[in-house]
Formats: C-alpha cells, structure tokens, sequence
C-alpha cells in the first residue's frame, strides 16, 4: 500500500445496532412474559417454576454464556482474559444463588436462604465489576452496573425481610417473595445489559476506521533534512539541567529528581501499558510482552514515557527509530520552552504578555490584532469595568485572567434584558454575574487568588457550526521564528473542547483534535488527546456526524497570516501556539502559549516535529541555547 493512503477497518455499527436491536427485544420479551404469565396462568410469581423466576434464571444463564464466549475470544489477552473469566465466574455465581431455593428439598440449610443468596450476590457483584471495570471509560457501561448493583441492595434487602421477619412484616410473605423475585430479574437485566455494552464498546470504539501507518491525509512543512529534535533536546534538558518547575508527568518536584523519576516511569509503563496494551495487541498485532520491552528500553533510555508512547504509536515497526524524532511533554512543559525564552534579549518590560490577558488584549489593540474585547475584571475581589453596562447584555464568557485553556471558565447566556443562565440552569442578573465572578477572583490556588476576566462570548462561523453545540470550535496555529527572527507557520489543528459540551458524552475523548494543511486548509482525521484514544481515528465527529476529513476550513488564508501578525507582536517569544477562532464576527485570536503542548500536534499529524520544517527552526535555537549554557 503506498505511504498516505487510508485503509479503513471494517464499519462495525450495522453490527452493533443488530445486537442491541436483539438484545432490547430479549430483555423486554423476558420482561413481558415474567409480567403477563402469572397474571393468565394464575401462577403465583415466587414458585419456582413461575415464569418470573424461570425468565430470571434463562436471562442469568444467558449472560453466563455470553461471559464464557467472551472469555474464549479474549484468551490471548492476559487483561481482558482474566476480567471475563470473572464475568463467567459472577454470573454462574448469580445463577447459583438465584436457583437455590429449587433444591430446597434436597438441601435442607438453604431455606434460610437470604444468608446464602445475600452475600453470594454480592461477590457475584464483585466479579462482575472486574471485568466491566476494563471498559469503564464508557459511561453507559458503569451505568447499568451500578444500577443493577442498587437494584441489588434492595434485593437483597428485600430477601433478608423475608427471611427473618416471618408474620412481623408489614408485607405479606407471598406479597415479599414476590418483590424479591421481580427485583432479582431486573438485577439481572441490568448486568448482563452492562456486559452487553461493554462488548458493544470494545467493537465500536478499540476498532475504528484507522488510517494507514502512511498518515492522516495531511502533511506539515517537511524538514529538508530530518533532525533528531526530540532526542537533542532531552540530552540538552538533562545535561545542562534545564528543568524549571515540575508539570508533567507530575507537579510534585521529588519525583523528578534522578532514581525516582525513573521509579515514575516504571510505574507508568506499568498502569498504562496494562490498561492500553490489551487493546493494541488485539488491533495492531503487538505483544504485550513486546510492548512493555519498549516502554522501559524508550523509558528508561530514551527518556520517552508512557503517554508519549501510546499517543504517537511508537509500539509501530519503526517506533524505536523515530522516537529521537518526537519531542515529549516532559522536556517541554518541565521547562525547556521556559529557557529558551528567557535565554533572548527583550525589547521591552513587558513579562507576562502572553500569559496576562489584560495586558494581553492592550499588545494586540495596539497592533491591531482582533481579539475578544474585555467587558470587566475582578482582582482579589475588586471589580473594574471596561465597557458600558448596555456592553455586558449580551451572552458572556468568564475565565482566569492567567489561566490557559477551560480550567475554571464560567458561562452565562442571555435569556432577557441584563439576565442570564449559568450552566446549571439557575437564573442570574448582571448584579449576580458579578458577584459570581468577584468571589471566584477571592479563590485561592497555590497561595494565590486567581483573577477573573470577563469577555463577550463568541459564536462559531456557519461553516464550522455543525462541529460543536456550546463550545468554540480553536484553530491552534503554530508559529516559530527563523533565523531571522521572522515568524513561520508550520503546523496547525483544529480543536474540538468535548469536555466542556454538557450533552456528549466522550469520555475519555475530551478534546478531538485534527491537523489541518497550512497551505490549502484542509482537515486531516479527527482524534483525541488520550493516550486511552490511541486507536482512535474519524473520518466523521463521532457524535455530531459532521464530515471531518478533507473538509477546508472556510477563511483559511486570513487565519494563517492573522497568526504570523500576531507572532510579530511577541518577538520575546520563539515558538508560540495561538489559539485562534473563526467567529461570526471573523477570525480572531483568543490567546498564545508559549508553552504550547507539543504532543497533541505530532499526534494529529501523525509525525514527529524533527521531519518538519519546526524541527528544523527548532534544532537551530536549541544550539543557539547549548552554546549560550556552556
């Protein structure tokens, strides 16, 4: 197959759809018939011949053979292997203590049944939340487990009444037996429909369309000579002890020091490895044996970690030879983008342009860079208004004044003049939004209060409104200064924000990702930001089905040159990652990171900074910076 081209794994949602088609009809026929049989036969619900009962023991057995299947096809995956032989242990556990009293006869100890069936239930359970624990990413799947498992402590409860209370009761014995056995088969239900779904996501979600190892329908400006970035600058980071402050993997900075960090990657290898490894071996081939040799040979030698592993594909043929090619978070957000800015020469006072969002917006007025006007700001409680009050009746937008991303950002929608909805729903005046917004600025993180700053939200241009329902759809352009300290594009993404959209539910997919060809604007495939997505790849938006892949983005050219302008604000900066929007009112930038997340970017185009153009600029500061440190 030639290199770029796309090869999709067969659609598996006809599939899928059939299976919960059958299932829906099993679970509402078993229901039917265990409602609608004692009530014509005139059979008493708790004898263990009713239909409730026989319904029950049928659904629990089917689930125990559906278990056992699973547990066949999973048994070259140590992980799942174990999680289903669980499965089929918990079911054949539930079979058993909701088939005890059939052999009352023949074991007189179980008519005291309840100090049988309870706690046999209960590791049932146990067993049970093994296996679906393997699939708890998937919210529909913890859901009908920890409803069955409700439905439970009521059976159960229910069972003990029974067994114990005799005539004391205020219910009947038949009215109880009956409770209980009706409680018993939707404990049932529950469960196996949560192993059904666990299935059903581990087809749908571990198998998409994947493209080619070849790429992802875009390219970045290629290097002319590919460089060993990544590799450079962890020898440079450890050599010259460029660390700065503990971010990534972990904000405590004992960790990082020589032993225990290695200790942290061990300990990555391990958690990530066993929680992702089973689903690569099963897509892409490679053994987990193989797989864990890699995370601790690139760990502990290359410096590569877990995360980085996965989300770039390294555990791929070739994964070991293009590691030295990929720059990590670890240098990058530990400091080496830090260090390279600090190590040039300032043209001015200015210290945390990027960073203050006040200061921020007054750089970019000057020069003429749109971006969203500030309507107020709230400093340890003090308000300062920017704009009239006729400027703040409109739909708002609150976030930290030096925070990045949607950390702590608060939203209020307009439904009248000077009223507003917060996202729980709750109705607020103006007086009340900034009451909100002045306690919030009297919080306090690291010691610190954090500053609030109000601004007009911003709508999404028509062309890109099918991406998304509340949030902003973020063009993360790229750009790093040549040897002439002149601004280059060299990548760009088109930013999904899932975790900030009430109504999806994307778990562990909170922010989709897809690169985006700088000269023609043209999107690549959608992905995620996890390292649990790593097989993850759409043509489409998995949950809006608005085409992705070759899609342009509308106003490309004005977004691009807009960022290049704005770089040319910032000169202190070298590399900068501006995320910028396309809104009804035309492009505009939101904000820039200097110390931009470098993994997301190589994950979206699928190839490492040191093949791009960036890898290029990149390699000449950093031995701009190792001549300045020696």
């Amino acid at each position: 197959m030639r290199p770029g081209i796309l090869r999709p794994l067969p659609d598996q949602r006809p599939l899928a759809r059939v299976i919960v088609a059958l299932a829906v009809l099993y679970a509402l026929l078993a229901l039917s018939l265990s409602l609608l049989v004692p009530a014509l036969a005139d059979i008493p619900a708790w004898r263990a011949d009713s239909p409730v009962e026989i319904g029950a023991a049928v659904i629990v057995l089917g689930g125990m053979a559906f278990a056992a299947s699973q547990f066949y096809r999973h048994r070259r995956h140590p992980a799942h292997r174990i999680g289903w032989a669980f499965a089929t242990v918990g079911m054949a556990l539930f079979a058993t203590s909701m088939t005890a009293d059939w052999f009352n006869d023949l074991a007189p100890f179980w008519n005291e049944a309840c100090w049988f069936t309870v706690p046999l239930g209960l590791v049932a359970f146990l067993c049970l939340q093994q296996c679906t624990r393997l699939y708890d990413s998937h919210r529909r799947v913890a859901l009908w487990l920890r409803a069955g498992f409700a439905v439970q402590l009521v059976w159960s409860a229910l069972d003990v009444i029974a067994g114990v209370s005799g005539p004391a009761s205020l219910l009947s014995p038949d009215m109880l037996d009956a409770a209980v056995d009706y409680a018993s088969l939707l404990v049932v239900l529950c469960y196996v429909t949560s192993l059904v779904l666990a299935r059903l996501d581990d087809r749908i979600r571990s198998h998409p369309a994947l493209p080619d190892a070849g790429g992802v329908g875009v390219v970045a400006p290629r290097a002319a000579t590919p460089i060993e970035v990544g590799a450079l600058a962890r020898a440079l980071f450890f050599d010259q002890h460029l660390f700065r402050a503990a971010r990534y993997p972990t904000r405590y900075p004992i960790l990082h020091r020589p032993g225990l960090r290695q200790a942290v990657t061990l300990a990555m290898a391990a958690f990530f490895g066993g929680r992702i490894g089973p689903q690569v071996e099963r897509v892409d081939g490679r053994p987990l044996v193989r797989q864990f040799r890699d995370l601790l040979g690139m760990g502990i030698a290359q410096g590569i970690d877990a995360v980085s592993y996965y989300l770039f594909e390294l555990y791929r043929s070739a994964g070991r030879k293009e590691a030295p090619y990929y720059l990590t978070r670890y240098e990058t957000k530990n400091g080496l983008f830090a260090v390279l800015n600090a190590a040039r020469t300032r043209s001015d006072g200015i210290r945390h342009e990027l960073t203050d969002k006040l200061v921020f917006g007054d750089v970019c007025a000057r020069a003429g860079i749109p971006t969203p006007p500030i309507l107020l700001s709230a400093i340890d409680g003090r308000i300062r208004r920017h704009a009239h009050t006729a400027d703040l009746d409109r739909d708002l937008f609150a976030k930290l004044m030096r925070g990045r991303g949607t950390m702590k950002t608060g939203q209020f929608r307009r439904i009248a003049h000077l009223t507003y909805l917060d996202r729980s729903g709750h109705a607020l005046s103006l007086a009340d939004v900034i009451e909100t917004v002045r306690r919030q600025s009297l919080t306090e993180v690291g010691g610190k209060t954090t500053p609030v700053i109000v601004q007009p939200r911003l709508r999404n241009h028509a062309s890109l409104a099918d991406l998304a329902k509340e949030s902003l759809i973020v063009v993360r352009v790229v750009t790093c200064l040549d040897r002439d300290d002149e601004p280059e594009v060299t990548h760009a993404m088109l930013r999904v924000l899932a975790k900030i959209e009430p109504d999806w539910d994307t778990h562990p997919d909170w922010e989709h990702g897809a690169a985006i060809d700088i000269e023609t604007g043209r999107l690549g495939w959608l992905t995620g930001d996890k390292p649990d997505t790593c097989l993850a790849w759409y043509r489409n938006h998995p949950v809006t089905g608005a085409p992705v892949l070759g899609r342009r983005i509308e106003d490309w050219p004005a977004l691009r040159d807009l960022a290049r302008r704005a770089h040319g604000a910032f000169r202190n900066r070298i590399v900068i990652g501006w995320d910028m929007a396309l809104t009804t009112d035309g492009p505009m930038v939101i904000e820039g990171n200097s110390n931009m997340d470098v993994s997301f970017i190589q994950r979206a185009y699928r190839d490492p900074i040191g093949r791009s153009r960036l890898g290029e600029l990149l390699a000449y500061h950093l031995s701009r910076l190792a001549g300045a440190t020696r």
